[in-house]
């Protein structure tokens, strides 16, 4: 699956106790933590 060359992306970070989730900035550079769930 090919990435689009600007825009917001979310990232998903599976752990085995926790997900994390980021959101990128407009140009992909610098993503940002958003939210931890528990499993």
């Amino acid at each position: 699956m090919a990435l689009p060359p600007t825009g917001r992306l979310l990232a998903l970070d599976w752990g085995e106790i926790r997900i994390g989730l980021a959101l990128s900035d407009e140009s992909q550079v610098l993503a940002t933590p958003l939210e931890t769930l528990q499993r």
